[in-house]
């Protein structure tokens, strides 16, 4: 997962891991039949600023603000996929005229995260978790829980016994996350999955089924 860094150069090193991701979304998107199709365009604007080492260089600027100017193209147009590569343009210098602010940016992976993009689900919880400014443990965890029940179809019952052996595959063991757990307590949690759960079942376009959370 990414975390929210105040420079292009430090978020260079994840862009590689978002790919890999990326490709196996375009590739689901183009085998079936009536989905949305992804264009050449932006298929070369993801792979112009993946294959991009750090961003130094005036030519590597221009080819970051490029492809973000493109994802913004396709981002207006409703693309999912453009709207989450979009919300990076958070990292380019504030003179650049593809800029925004991170607070315009969580309103892009929203909006790719309502359309299912799990990248952007737990982009938003990793700024929520990470960033100073906009640090809320509440919406890290909320979208946390999102994420993962997107990402793998399914979440572990919340364990409320604090002194118990952790779950094999359970979420809430990534450090992160675990931190939060210990920091909300187990009341706050129940609210937050619960509050989760509600916006998963109004998402039956994203998700196939209601939400069914598996018993320890």
């Amino acid at each position: 997962m990414c975390r929210e860094k105040t420079t292009l150069d430090s978020k260079k090193m994840h862009f590689k891991f978002k790919y890999l991701y990326i490709i196996i979304l375009l590739t689901t998107l183009i085998g079936c039949s009536g989905e949305q199709q992804v264009p050449a365009e932006l298929r070369k604007a993801i792979d112009d600023i993946s294959n991009m080492g750090e961003v130094q260089t005036a030519i590597e600027k221009e080819v970051m603000s490029k492809s973000i100017g493109v994802f913004k193209k396709y981002a207006e147009k409703g693309n999912p996929v453009a709207m989450y590569w979009f919300s990076e343009a958070r990292l380019l210098d504030k003179k650049d005229q593809n800029y925004i602010t991170t607070e315009e940016s969580l309103k892009w992976l929203r909006k790719a995260a309502e359309k299912g993009h799990v990248s952007a689900l737990l982009e938003l919880a990793d700024i929520y978790s990470g960033d100073k400014k906009l640090k809320n443990p509440e919406k890290a965890y909320f979208w946390f829980y999102i994420g993962y029940y997107k990402k793998d179809g399914m979440v572990h019952a919340l364990n409320e016994k604090p002194d118990a052996d952790p779950v094999p595959g359970d979420f809430r063991n990534e450090s992160v996350i675990s931190d939060l757990v210990k920091e909300l307590g187990v009341p706050k949690l129940k609210e937050i999955e619960k509050q989760a759960q509600a916006w998963l079942a109004k998402h039956p376009e994203k998700l196939k089924e209601t939400p069914e959370i598996l018993k320890n």
